[in-house]
């Protein structure tokens, strides 16, 4: 997941962040969103699916 998020980070920065940034604030906190969401959906995956996987694992 990480590893998605630093390609995107490497292609924004690409494209010239200074103008994207400039013209853009929305895409910018959309993509603050989107983080906060994969930040969010990681969380929720090694605390709740996984534990839940390895005691299936175990019976």
């Amino acid at each position: 997941l990480s590893q998605k998020w630093q390609v995107i980070n490497q292609r924004s920065l690409l494209c010239g962040e200074d103008e994207a940034a400039d013209e853009n604030p929305e895409s910018q906190e959309m993509l603050e969103e989107q983080l906060r969401f994969a930040v969010f959906q990681r969380r929720v995956l090694t605390t709740v699916v996984l534990p839940q996987q390895m005691e299936t694992m175990k019976k």
